[in-house]
């Protein structure tokens, strides 16, 4: 009773690092589990689910709690407990409720006062007799239906309603809530994916269909401080990410510009590509960010990067470099990566939206100018938003009319090919149960 006692006051004391003071749950659980590795597999899983649970269900088990208040609850910290006591009698089938109720009021006991304690016993206790027949809105109002039944702000719902379509905003909102399996980029210069495969056969190992150099695994826990790793085998990297590399598709020799560069992972795999053979110029704004990709360089053996830390908006170079191939994996809103990254839907607004897709139009402005006659140009952004998606490409092209779009962007890979839209874009739309949401468009300089 104690240790499951303390994993949940362990997933609470991060999810207000979390939740209230916007730290990123990734690193809060990487951050404590690297301090505290006495902790047993059992209760990192609890506490980890926990923590993405609430964040991922945080509209739908608020509206629950709501449903069962005269008078909603004004401290933050009070609410975040309870919702994290609803989430585990809606979602946790494995443990009983009484189990998650009795253990939730104990952490309410010692951290507020007996009034707050007995408001959230009766609550708890009110979810769990009623939770096959709890009320939620209707598809009368589909805005709402969504945003409630499915956990979303209901702007960015309307955004993906106006952009696609109800159904097809359903089946995002569904995947993006969906448990994704972490996936790996292989260096198959040291070894080949079905090989590595055997090696980490306890990591539940499949292959990635568009990249043949992905695996995906069923958790990264204990193989980050693996041998394999600080040797360079492998690093993370999820699999519409490594398509965007491969769009780029670097020869030997060649000199790319990765304008947006950090933390390096598409980098490395140009340089794995082109056989590290050619120069890449890796630059980002962050120059803390750009040890990321030269610490990764080191690990994984390139040697062809080279940083430059500038904002790729005003970044220039000398009249005599000129690349073949340029990448801006531009900033953008990360909507895309909600599975892995529940905490983003909600830190998101419609402003960030319009400010971002100024920023990523600067960028190819700029860099653009640097490009050889001839060269390609990659854009890419991980997320849904047609701001950030094609306006920004259309706007690039009435801008810029000696580009046009690349239709060799799939040639050379026919299942990447069948994802090409109708435009010649490359949207993972239609792959979200297995990666992220990603866009990719590529240009070519007449």
């Amino acid at each position: 009773m104690e240790k499951s006692y303390k994993a949940r006051s362990i997933a609470y004391e991060l999810l207000v690092r979390v939740v209230i003071k916007k730290a990123y749950p990734d690193l809060v659980l990487n951050q404590f589990f690297s301090k505290n590795k006495n902790i047993k597999s059992n209760d990192i899983k609890l506490i980890t689910e926990i923590v993405y649970g609430t964040i991922r269900w945080k509209e739908k088990l608020r509206y629950v709690l709501n449903s069962f208040l005269k008078h909603k609850i004004k401290s933050k910290k009070v609410e975040l407990l309870l919702l994290t006591g609803i989430y585990q009698i809606l979602y946790l089938d494995s443990i009983p409720d009484h189990a998650s109720i009795n253990e939730t009021v104990n952490i309410v006991k010692r951290k507020f006062d007996n009034k707050i304690k007995n408001l959230a016993n009766a609550v708890l206790r009110e979810v769990s007799r009623n939770k096959k027949s709890l009320d939620f809105p209707d598809r009368t109002n589909l805005s709402k239906y969504l945003s409630i039944n499915y956990s979303y702000p209901g702007w960015l719902v309307d955004k993906w309603i106006d952009g696609y379509g109800a159904e097809i905003t359903e089946d995002i909102c569904i995947n993006l809530n969906k448990h994704s399996k972490t996936a790996i980029r292989v260096k198959k210069k040291i070894i080949d994916r079905e090989k590595f495969s055997e090696l980490i056969a306890d990591h539940n190992p499949s292959n990635t269909s568009l990249s043949n150099v992905g695996i995906y695994i069923d958790d990264q826990y204990g193989l980050l401080n693996s041998r394999y790793y600080k040797q360079g085998y492998f690093c993370i990297q999820d699999e519409s990410s490594q398509i965007v590399s491969m769009i780029v598709d670097p020869k030997q020799g060649e000199t790319i510009l990765d304008a947006c560069s950090a933390p390096g992972t598409k980098s490395n795999h140009l340089a794995e590509i082109m056989n590290n053979k050619g120069r890449i110029v890796s630059c980002d704004i962050n120059s803390d960010r750009l040890n990321l990709v030269q610490n990764d360089a080191k690990r994984l053996g390139n040697t062809i990067i080279e940083t430059v830390c500038s904002d790729a908006r005003d970044i220039s170079f000398s009249k005599d470099i000129r690349f073949d191939r340029i990448l801006v994996d531009a900033p953008c809103s990360g909507l895309g990566t909600i599975k892995n990254n529940p905490d983003i839907k909600w830190n998101k607004n419609p402003e960030d939206i319009g400010r971002l897709s100024s920023i990523q139009l600067d960028i190819l402005n700029n860099v653009s100018w640097y490009l050889k006659d001839g060269g390609t140009l990659v854009y890419s952004v991980c997320t849904l938003m047609r701001e950030e998606n094609e306006q920004v490409c259309e706007y690039f092209l009435e801008q810029n009319t000696y580009f046009r779009i690349d239709s060799s962007i799939g040639t050379k890979n026919e299942k990447i090919n069948r994802l090409l839209d109708r435009n010649g874009y490359f949207s993972s739309l239609s792959q979200l149960d297995k990666m992220d949401g990603f866009f990719i468009a590529k240009f070519q300089k007449n």
